[in-house]
């Protein structure tokens, strides 16, 4: 495994890190990945563990994945960085960040968590004008002041939105979406911002929800792709022209580099391959995924020539705005 450090804050991570939002179970409506057992999740856990991973990402949100986190990680906490969310206990729920609210998810964090500090918490995806933020920010101050959280981040609808915040918002960590065919990072003034702050960026859908896989990828379309999909499944939100839309732009990128190469592969080392990238967490639901995400070649880079290609191709946009379900999640 190879490390990188988080922004400024002195701590250094996997560049790939396990995601455990696929390793929670079914949750009410398309809000996950759907069934896994525990046994089967505490495995992936254990082996990614075994593999040299040090950075684990949840939520509340996120079934029972947290709980078995802290379950597994109870004896060798000091081995690892843990990361959560606050403002959302549930996707059936509305956003929540009063300081009241955020204070008690964060003791309920902890308590599954099964320790006395988390290392990095995220405000989840707010809404930069929502009116309990700042006052949820500054409840994080405190707590961190006290000792209970060692770094403050947020998660992202769009990379962008991190301009939106005003200048009383620090924040150490950035989880955004980034891929083969999600480029807005690239965002001049976005990546001026981020250099000049010194903030870590967790890149999240790597994989784009499962599609750069070479199992999607024998796929000619997505044709009734719903009836494929099971319902509580969060995929099968999105819409057929979309999921069409990035099948063809993988295909593309995997022709261009060579038919040889693994999508999967690629995505990671596409990833690796940017210094502003602290680290890209990848998401399993069997221990076959996670030894292939993680086998040793994926932790080197694409070369210029591959990631000019990329990016020339992504002048055609495979984002189909006015069709992605509303963000709930």
């Amino acid at each position: 495994m190879k490390f990188r450090k988080v922004g400024n804050t002195g701590l250094n991570i996997s560049t790939l890190s396990l995601g455990t939002w696929s390793l929670g179970g079914a949750t009410k409506g398309k809000t996950s990945y759907g069934k896994i057992s525990k046994n089967k999740s505490l495995n992936i856990i254990s082996r990614a563990n075994d593999l040299g991973v040090n950075f684990y990402d949840t939520s509340p949100t996120y079934g029972f994945s947290q709980k078995l986190l802290g379950t597994y990680f109870k004896k060798k906490r000091d081995k690892v960085i843990f990361c959560s969310k606050v403002g959302l206990n549930s996707y059936s729920k509305k956003k929540n960040f009063s300081k009241k609210f955020i204070t008690k998810q964060l003791k309920d964090i902890l308590s599954d968590l099964k320790t006395d500090y988390i290392d990095f918490i995220k405000l989840y995806c707010p809404d930069p004008k929502d009116k309990n933020l700042q006052e949820g920010y500054e409840a994080l101050i405190k707590l961190k002041k006290k000792g209970l959280i060692r770094h403050i981040g947020i998660s992202l609808n769009s990379p962008t939105d991190l301009l939106k915040f005003n200048k009383n918002f620090k924040f150490d960590v950035v989880q955004c979406n980034f891929n083969l065919l999600d480029l807005r990072i690239f965002d001049e003034k976005l990546l001026n911002h981020i250099k000049k702050e010194k903030i870590g960026i967790i890149a999240r859908t790597i994989h784009c929800f499962g599609v750069f896989t070479e199992e999607f990828l024998k796929r000619k379309t997505f044709f009734k792709i719903k009836s494929k999909i099971p319902v509580n499944d969060h995929r099968s939100r999105w819409g057929v022209e979309q999921l069409n839309s990035w099948l063809e732009g993988a295909k593309i990128i995997k022709k261009q580099l060579g038919n040889n190469r693994n999508i999967e592969d690629i995505a990671l080392k596409f990833s690796n391959s940017f210094d502003f990238i602290s680290s890209s967490l990848i998401g399993v639901q069997s221990l076959d995924q996670l030894n292939s995400n993680l086998k040793n070649n994926n932790l080197s880079i694409l070369s210029k020539k591959n990631i000019k290609d990329i990016v020339n191709i992504n002048k055609r946009e495979f984002f189909i705005n006015d069709k992605a379900p509303k963000r709930t999640i």
